[in-house]
């Protein structure tokens, strides 16, 4: 008997704590759940204003997952100095349904990811500081 080839998508993921006085505190998730097409995901490296815009989507009409990471600064053949780094370190991302007031923040190097809901809310995504560079990843359902 053939068994049906499908696409998965598996995440691995693990956040530390760590009290300087005591142990670490760990949070770990792997799982991994079988998508119902063979679509390619849509991938696009983009620079978030200080504007609202919608989060671009590419193709896909119904995701199964959304990864959103903010790219870090690239300091390439300096060290830089600690203005610089004060700088980097406010390239906060704000990502929200549209018409909420609420959102989430991604910081420099970190990323966030998410599955929508059911409904047409529209994801809109802004930076907190001038341009903010970052990386989207739609994977399919």
């Amino acid at each position: 008997m053939a068994t049906e080839q499908v696409d998965k998508l598996i995440v691995v993921e693990q956040v530390y704590h760590q009290p300087f006085d005591a142990p670490a505190i760990v949070v770990e998730t792997r799982t991994s759940r079988n998508l119902t097409t063979c679509e390619q995901v849509y991938e696009r490296r983009l620079v978030a204003t200080e504007k609202w815009a919608e989060l671009e989507l590419g193709w896909i009409k119904n995701p199964g997952l959304i990864v959103v990471k903010n790219q870090p600064l690239s300091f390439f053949q300096k060290i830089p100095t600690e203005a610089e780094k004060q700088e980097a370190a406010k390239k906060i991302l704000l990502l929200q349904y549209r018409g909420d007031s609420r959102g989430w923040l991604i910081h420099p190097g970190e990323s966030m990811r998410a599955v929508p809901g059911p409904g047409d809310a529209v994801i809109v995504i802004k930076s907190l500081c001038g341009l903010t560079t970052y990386s989207v990843h739609v994977f399919p359902a």
